[in-house]
Parts: C-alpha cells; structure tokens; sequence
C-alpha cells in the first residue's frame, strides 16, 4: 500500500501543469467530460502497464526525439482540425455509444502519444524498480487520472462558459503551441 501512495503522490505532482494536462483540457473542449477522463484513464492503465513491465528499457527502445517530433505533428493536426471546425459549441455529440467511443479513442490515442516518453511515466519506470509492481501501476495510473481530473474540470468550465467561437481559439492555440514546442523539443534534443 506504500508503494501505491508513494506512486501517486510522485505522479500527481509531476503530472500537474505537464502537456498531457493541458491536451486533456483542450480535448474537453471538444468532446466532453466523460469521454475524455474515460480515454486518459484507460490511456493511462497501458502507458503506466508499459513503464512498469519496461522500467528504463523504453526510455532506450523510444528514440525521445521520434515520439516528440511525432507528437508535435499530431497537435498540429488536431490545431488544424480544430481551427477548421465550426463555432457550435455542442459540435461533438457524444450521446451514442458510437461517438462516445470515438471521442474515448482518440482521447486516449493522443494522451498515449503525449505520455510516452513523459516524465510521469519515467517517473513510474523508476518506481517500479523497487519491486511492489501492482501497487506502482494502480498508485501511477490514479496519480495521472487525478491530475488529469483537474485539467477536466478546468475544460469542462471552459465548455460551458465561453462563447464557443472564443473556445475554438483557445484550443487551437493550446494544440498549436504544444506542436510547435514538441517538435522544437524534439529537434534540438
């Protein structure tokens, strides 16, 4: 059980104000609560599963500057797909289990992308060293989702008070400019 709390407090604390935070809030911009904290829950059940099985071996088999590069395209896409989408505020309709599930997916499919490589889940690697593997990855994976709560609260407010042309902006820009630094991040490493 110490190991668990040691796990989350670590994880929380070095998952507060990082980039899959603030992707989290812009991605509840557009889909909703539910489908996002659902996607980096269960993103975060296999990045947390890889870290521990892994320890420090992925930190070698996952050139740093591939993933960051390859993120930061990824968030360019998402700036384009967001700038380009339409001011109704309501535009992701995630009622259907269909949609819910789209939303879940590509939630969870960018959060992984943004978490590999990620202090938080080095963090995990490190932790799981010490033995105790099942309590690391619960203690990890609830530190991340705890964080990441935060970040859906925040978005979710976001949602439901800005006019919605205003919060394509916001979101755009919080995907352009966490692109744009990854890629730069990635280059110069």
């Amino acid at each position: 059980m110490e190991a668990a709390a040691v796990a989350f407090g670590v994880v929380f604390i070095a998952e507060i104000g990082d980039k899959t935070e603030i992707v989290t809030l812009a991605l509840v911009a557009r889909f909703g609560a539910a489908s996002v904290l659902t996607g980096v829950a269960l993103a975060s059940l296999v990045v947390n599963s890889a870290a521990v099985a892994s320890g420090n071996v992925i930190a070698e088999a996952i050139p740093t500057r591939v993933v960051a590069v390859a993120a930061g395209l990824v968030f360019l896409a998402f700036a384009a797909w967001e700038w380009r989408s339409d001011d109704d505020p309501e535009r992701v309709d995630v009622s259907s289990a269909r949609s819910f599930s789209h939303a879940v997916l590509l939630t969870g499919g960018t959060f992984l992308l943004t978490e590999l490589g990620d202090k938080t889940m080095f963090a995990t690697a490190a932790l799981a060293t010490r033995g105790e593997p099942i309590a690391i990855w619960l203690g990890a994976t609830a530190g991340v989702v705890a964080a990441d709560s935060v970040a859906v609260l925040v978005g979710k407010s976001l949602r439901d008070h800005l006019q919605p042309r205003r919060l394509r902006i916001v979101t755009t820009m919080v995907f352009a400019v966490v692109g744009a630094a990854l890629i730069v991040d990635g280059l110069l490493a």
